[in-house]
């Protein structure tokens, strides 16, 4: 949604965010050669865009730039020093780009680039490519988006991480309730007093209450 909602800027070209992460496709990715610590990189997590040379899908993640060293051009410059970056007409520099031809066949003459920053922690970086030129004003207020995007992105992580230990405490709740069942049956006696405790224990077994046995 934050890529898509960039790309419906006029003249946004294509609009990416690297979340980081670890280092995990060293051996196949592309800029391996460059990278001085594999212990993490920034990983594609979203990209949009609208390309005009040919019929090739922006929104694929698994392409040459699906991870990105921290430190290396534009978008590990920016993750590894947690800066902005702003380039209003040198796009193509050999030292920001491995494609100038494709910069320049596509029209390219602006990028803006952003750290996702929450709680002084990186989460990563949001990287915009413009066929317009992009001046101090839209830089600034890209900054102010990409500040809402990171709120946005860590939130969302806070609601898995609830959304999956609330799954981790019922399967656990679940499991000690067909302990409880199971050992039911293994109370030894006959006595009117355990036949009374084990209808009792029967009655909140099924619930979440906390019950003390004492006796």
């Amino acid at each position: 949604m934050i890529v898509a909602g960039l790309v419906d800027t006029a003249g946004v070209a294509l609009a990416r965010i690297w979340l980081l992460g670890p280092g995990d496709i060293c051996s196949t990715c592309r800029m391996s050669s460059e990278c001085s610590d594999r212990t993490s990189c920034l990983h594609l997590a979203a990209s949009a865009g609208c390309p005009e040379v040919d019929s090739t899908d922006w929104s694929q993640l698994d392409g040459s730039f699906q991870r990105f060293p921290l430190g290396v051009r534009k978008i590990g410059w920016i993750g590894s020093t947690g800066e902005s970056m702003l380039i209003e007409d040198s796009v193509a520099d050999t030292r920001w780009t491995l494609h100038p031809d494709w910069v320049q066949d596509e029209g390219i003459y602006g990028f803006a680039g952003h750290p996702l920053i929450f709680g002084g922690k990186l989460l990563g970086v949001l990287g915009v490519l413009a066929r317009v030129h992009i001046n101090e004003q839209q830089f600034k207020w890209l900054r102010v988006f990409a500040d809402q995007a990171a709120v946005s992105i860590a939130n969302a992580r806070a609601f898995e991480e609830i959304h999956s230990l609330q799954l981790r405490v019922e399967q656990e709740n679940d499991y000690l309730k067909s302990e409880v069942k199971e050992n039911l049956g293994g109370f030894k006696g006959q006595s009117p007093a355990l036949k009374a405790l084990l209808a009792q224990i029967e009655q909140v077994a099924p619930t979440d209450a906390s019950v003390l046995i004492t006796g």
